[in-house]
C-alpha cells in the first residue's frame, strides 16, 4: 500500500509539473529539476531525484528509491539514497543542460521476509562511481537525462532463520556499470 501511495504521489507531482511546463510560455532558465526513472516502475520501484544548480556549470542531485512488493507469502522492501555532484562540461557549460561528469555515492537496503515464519534476509550495498551523461531541458521545461558509467559497491547479505544468523559477502560486490534514463520537469 505504501508503494502505491508513493507511486501515485510521484505521478501526481510529475503530472502537475507537466501541466505547468506545457502551459507556460516563458522561457526561463531553470535551476531546479524533479525527475523520475520510468524504467524502475517495471520492477515496482519508484526512483525519483531532485537536482539543483549550485553554480553556473555545476549541480547537486539527490536520488531516492523505494520498493515494496508482496509476492504470495514473501514480502520484499527496499530503499536507497544516491547523492551526486555534476560538472557540466560541454557547449555553454550551463548547469542542468548538456554533457556532464558526475561522481556519485550510493546506499541501498533490501529486506525480504516470509509470512508466518521467522525466515528473513537483508541485503545492503554501499558504493560509488563516476557517471558520464547528457541532460537536456527543452523549451517546454521537459527534462531528459541519460547516463552511463562505472561503479563499485560493497555488499553484505544477512540471513536470519529460527534465531540463527549468518553474514556473507555478496557476489554483487565489486565493479559494475550504472546506466539509466530519467524524465521530469525543470523550474
Amino acid at each position: 500500500m505504501c508503494l502505491k501511495k508513493f507511486f501515485l504521489n510521484g505521478l501526481f507531482i510529475v503530472g502537475l509539473g507537466a501541466f505547468w511546463v506545457f502551459d507556460s510560455q516563458a522561457q526561463i532558465r531553470a535551476s531546479n529539476a524533479f525527475k523520475l526513472n520510468p524504467l524502475s516502475l517495471l520492477y515496482r520501484t519508484t526512483n525519483i531525484s531532485y537536482e539543483r544548480a549550485v553554480s553556473s556549470n555545476q549541480s547537486l542531485q539527490t536520488g531516492f528509491m523505494l520498493s515494496k512488493v508482496r509476492l504470495g507469502k514473501y514480502h520484499y522492501s527496499g530503499l536507497g539514497f544516491t547523492p551526486a555532484y555534476r560538472f557540466f562540461v560541454s557547449g555553454s557549460r550551463e548547469a542542468l543542460n548538456g554533457i556532464y561528469v558526475s561522481p556519485f555515492f550510493s546506499f541501498r537496503s533490501f529486506k525480504i521476509r516470509e509470512s508466518n515464519t521467522s525466515l528473513s534476509a537483508s541485503f545492503y550495498t554501499i558504493g560509488g562511481g563516476m557517471l558520464f551523461g547528457w541532460q537536456k531541458i527543452f523549451d517546454s521545461g521537459f527534462v531528459l537525462d541519460m547516463f552511463l558509467g562505472p561503479s563499485y559497491s560493497d555488499a553484505t547479505f544477512t540471513r536470519k532463520d529460527d534465531g540463527e544468523s549468518f553474514v556473507l559477502r555478496s557476489i554483487y560486490a565489486g565493479y559494475g556499470m550504472k546506466a539509466g534514463v530519467t524524465i521530469g520537469f525543470a523550474f
